[in-house]
């Protein structure tokens, strides 16, 4: 994992990075990326609604990873515009 992009995706005791499924990361890769809209849709819907990241057998794992990009992106900044990010929710589903 990327610290910089993940920060919080470490071993607290013995300061090492977490390491990912590479599928389940290029997912997450290619769903935050900027040919999608999916920013733009997560900091719009700050502004009335809470988000909730949900998936299904290996769309679960990319919405852990979701979740764990929002909280590190936005919900740590605490609000964008004045608005304040509300915690997250994700749920998955095993198959």
């Amino acid at each position: 994992m990327n610290r910089d992009q993940f920060p919080c995706m470490r071993s607290f005791s013995n300061d090492v990075d977490a390491t990912v499924n590479e599928a389940f990361l290029k997912n997450l890769d290619n769903l935050i990326s900027q040919r999608t809209s999916f920013r733009d849709d997560v900091v719009s819907s700050q502004k009335c609604q809470r988000i909730v990241f949900t998936g299904h057998s290996s769309g679960g794992a990319t919405a852990i990873l979701a979740t764990v990009w929002y909280l590190e992106t936005y919900f740590t900044k605490k609000q964008i515009g004045g608005f304040p990010f509300p915690e997250p929710r994700c749920v998955t589903f095993g198959g």
